[in-house]
């Protein structure tokens, strides 16, 4: 006699002594297997897809039921459109079935401050977090989300400026209903004089654990300090610091310090949309990085990320006009001139960079911030 036996190589399957067929996932085409597609009538509006599980040739001649029945469960998709079973038709994550087609989802959240402008011939509904909270959605679908880290704070002393907070922009992302945690950066401590008060990296901003923007590099102090790395990097001091780097896809690197003369400056920090100037050596300032602009809230461009200008370590008091686009401060020059200035506030913008001697303290990174918008 003979004994059943089933074997299989991905493609085909053999099940007892005098079956041959195609394996899940595929149809028989004369002597072939080939992959198994969905394939529905063009009045639904649905394309062909492909099937992941399963086996058979699969005809939708509906939404809601398939006209020919299969001998194992499925499941297809195109991308807005998901089949699983027998006879189940519905809709992808973000997608909702209204008659044979399936429509983006309405989202409907709460929390943080709450907006309903018209952007481009577009309504939407804007939550703003300038602080931490949650986003409670009983609807969940597909959002824009921009997400800004808090900047780096200004070096003390002949130093670098901030890096700008990374920036993190998704267009169309899924999000389902429930509470999702939104946590915004503050902006980095200033650095004041050589040891006194070191400055420090932003924090990171996020939306739940799917997006994190990382907090701005501190400024190098004087006397060859490094920027450090960040959503964007920190610049170098005075005397040849080395600049901080930036994170891939939020931020630039810093600009590094000016060597051993007694104009030199020290680097502007890195922003979003460009890397930090190294400093000079002669009595101009170093440059922030300029930061990345968008329409969230408005049809008005707001800019974010922009690092610190570099501190100046003479004393002649000449300004520096070293603010780059996206709340970077601008860095001290000598005892007759100006003060660093913080970074903006949620904006993630550097701090900048301290002079020496008598403006010897850098300023603040400014705070981050979390931008959620949806079709209204």
């Amino acid at each position: 006699g003979s004994l059943g036996y089933s074997c299989s190589s991905g493609v085909f399957s053999r099940t007892d002594s005098a079956t041959c067929g195609c394996a899940t996932g595929y149809v028989l085409s004369g002597s072939s297997c080939t992959v198994s597609t969905c394939t529905v009538p063009s009045t639904t509006g649905i394309t062909t897809a492909t099937v992941n599980s399963g086996s058979g040739s699969l005809t939708c001649d509906s939404a809601n039921n398939f006209s020919t029945a299969l001998a194992l469960p499925y499941t297809c998709s195109n991308g807005t459109f998901t089949y699983t079973g027998n006879s189940t038709c519905s809709c992808a994550d973000g997608y909702t079935l209204s008659g044979s087609s399936c429509v983006i989802t309405s989202v409907s959240c709460s929390g943080g401050t709450i907006s309903t402008p018209t952007i481009f011939g577009t309504s939407y509904k804007v939550h703003t977090f300038t602080s931490s909270g949650t986003l409670t959605c009983t609807a969940g679908g597909k959002a824009d989300i921009l997400v800004v880290a808090g900047g780096g704070g200004g070096g003390g002393d002949a130093a670098g400026g901030g890096g700008g907070g990374g920036v993190v922009y998704k267009s169309s992302q899924s999000i389902a209903s429930g509470s999702i945690s939104i946590t915004v950066g503050s902006g980095g401590i200033a650095g004041v004089g050589t040891n006194a008060t070191i400055a420090t990296n932003g924090g990171n901003s996020s939306f739940g654990s799917s997006i994190i923007a990382i907090g701005g590099g501190a400024g190098g102090r004087y006397n060859g300090g490094s920027g450090s790395s960040g959503g964007s990097g920190g610049g170098g001091a005075y005397i040849g610091g080395s600049s901080g780097a930036g994170t891939s896809g939020q931020g630039n690197s810093g600009g590094s310090g000016g060597s051993s003369n007694a104009k030199a400056a020290g680097g502007g920090g890195g922003g979003a949309g460009g890397a930090g100037v190294a400093g000079g050596n002669d009595s101009t300032s170093s440059y922030g990085g300029s930061g990345i602009g968008y329409s969230m809230v408005s049809e008005s461009i707001s800019y974010y990320g922009g690092g610190g200008g570099g501190g100046r370590f003479d004393g002649s008091g000449q300004s520096a006009s070293n603010v780059g686009n996206g709340g970077g401060g601008q860095g001290s020059t000598g005892c007759s001139g100006v003060s660093a200035v913080a970074g903006t506030s949620n904006t993630g913008g550097g701090g900048g960079g301290a002079a020496a001697g008598c403006q010897n303290k850098g300023a603040a990174g400014g705070s981050g911030i979390v931008v959620v918008r949806y079709a209204n």
